[in-house]
């Protein structure tokens, strides 16, 4: 046998095989009929189960290669075009943004630079943090690679000065509900603005995304938990102190005693600012899922 037409023969066995075994495992059928019939011939103006298809494309990708998350708006039209443009707002605003916020940090808070760059706050929080850090990298001498935002303007542009008004939609669930009522029942019965609930819900929403996303926000940039390792424990084990180790033990049950942290030897304490924000970041929030 011809090496050549051995590797082939491979290769077509086992493509055959494989297409075999996920077809049967969807029609929940013996695995060598279906590689039988496949093997034997192809389909009236089909093709055989070797032979190259064309790469499934994803779905969230259309015809002419867009993305459509881009494209596709699940709002019923309250948000407005061209949502890259909150994303690629200009150096000089993020730096103004930056200085008005130092220089009156009561009037320029997180909302009102929000509101006044029309983005939401969750990228008012992003770009002061990216800034402070920035600013402390060049003052202790680290190398910030400023290079980068030339090419990045080359590449994409000036950007923005300001964003389009993004917000927060929150996505309300509505389905038919059909009670009998008579005229009377009708006229004191008071039917819900769609609008408004909707309204209420997305601040709510919002509100409670913020205030994840600043926790979140600053812990991993170091203005919070300072004494707490952000390094796994598999890639670099801690030294075990001369003292040994400290645990902070969190009592289950409903009528459990509040977290405490025992000590190396037998007595106990009350958690400090950093150990209990280690014990709300691995407690789970109770709510539900935003989307």
């Amino acid at each position: 046998v011809n090496p050549n037409e051995a590797d082939e023969l491979w290769k077509v066995t086992t493509m055959a095989a494989t297409d075999a075994l996920w077809r049967a495992f969807r029609a929940r059928r013996s695995a060598w009929t279906v590689f039988a019939r496949g093997m034997a011939a192809a389909p009236r103006g089909g093709r055989r189960m070797w032979e190259e298809r064309e790469p499934p494309r994803p779905k969230e990708v259309g015809k002419d290669g867009v993305h459509l998350a881009h494209h596709t708006d699940l709002t019923g039209g309250k948000l407005p075009p061209n949502q890259e443009q909150n994303a690629r707002l200009s150096d000089e605003a993020k730096e103004a943004m930056t200085q008005m916020h130092e220089d009156d940090p009561e009037k320029w808070n997180v909302a009102a630079l929000a509101e006044h760059f029309a983005i939401r706050r969750e990228r008012v929080l992003a770009i002061l943090a990216l800034n402070r850090l920035e600013k402390e990298a060049i003052e202790q001498g680290k190398p910030h690679f400023p290079e980068l935002r030339e090419l990045a303007r080359k590449a994409y542009g000036p950007g923005y000065p300001k964003g389009n008004g993004e917000k927060h939609i929150a996505l309300v669930r509505t389905y038919p509900k059909y009670e009998l009522l008579t005229p009377e029942e009708a006229e004191k019965t008071k039917v819900p603005n769609i609008e408004e609930v909707i309204g209420k819900k997305s601040k709510e929403e919002e509100d409670l995304l913020v205030e994840e996303f600043k926790e979140r926000l600053d812990f991993n940039t170091g203005l919070t938990g300072k004494t707490i390792s952000r390094e796994p424990r598999f890639v670099r084990a801690p030294k075990r102190p001369d003292e040994g180790w400290s645990f902070v033990v969190k009592p289950l049950g409903k009528n459990a005693p509040p977290p405490y942290v025992g000590m190396p030897d037998g007595s106990q304490r009350e958690p400090t600012e950093d150990e209990e924000l280690y014990i709300k970041q691995n407690t789970p929030k109770a709510r539900k899922r935003i989307e």
